[in-house]
């Protein structure tokens, strides 16, 4: 994935790290057409697998999306928050970090903040 910035493949990479099942398109979220990505806690009856996912519909941002490739990082980025709110919560659940009250609106308050996102990950689920 080429179109990726540094920061960006540097937060795929811990979130390889971190154990967290990181799935691009072979998610039947995805053939819904309806998310661009999503993660999914183990508590989710749509995750099988016992861990937590992290999903990214790449094909739907790119049918999607003119400026896909800025929109793929954005989703990473935004996908990436709500990871480190699971690994904050370790219930299974997903729930603010603490500076918004809202998982979505920290997820869009930082997403265009890549190092900041790859800093929560880090504390969080490191």
């Amino acid at each position: 994935m080429d179109y990726l910035t540094p920061t960006h493949q540097e937060i795929l990479y811990v979130l390889n790290q971190t154990g967290i099942v990181v799935i691009i398109d072979d998610h039947v979220i995805c053939k819904t057409r309806q998310y661009d990505g999503m993660v999914l806690t183990p508590i989710d009856p749509k995750n099988k697998s016992g861990r937590t996912q992290f999903v990214l519909c790449k094909d739907v941002v790119r049918t999607n999306y003119g400026d896909w490739q800025g929109e793929m990082n954005r989703t990473i980025a935004h996908e990436s928050v709500h990871v480190a709110q699971a690994c904050k919560s370790r219930d299974g659940y997903i729930s603010p970090l603490g500076f918004r009250n809202d998982v979505e609106k920290e997820a869009f308050a930082i997403q265009d903040q890549p190092r900041e996102v790859l800093r929560i990950l880090k504390k969080y689920c490191l």
